[in-house]
């Protein structure tokens, strides 16, 4: 039996993240990235959780990034 992790687990899991650390911005629902709109966009640090091509799940970040 496959389990695949779907997006509702990543916004919980996301949603989890944001708790532990309120100042962060990102942890927007994966399925943003696939509507015209897209996600919004972060001029602090962030971490977004995308999926890519429906079968890869990739961690976006700027926490330790200059900014510029």
């Amino acid at each position: 039996m496959k389990w695949w992790l779907t997006d509702e687990i990543i916004t919980a899991a996301q949603k989890l993240m944001h708790q532990h650390f309120p100042n962060m911005e990102g942890f927007q629902p994966p399925t943003l990235g696939k509507l015209h709109s897209g996600f919004d966009v972060h001029r602090d640090a962030f971490v977004q959780i995308i999926n890519v091509k429906n079968i890869h799940w990739c961690v976006v970040s700027t926490v330790g990034c200059e900014t510029g």
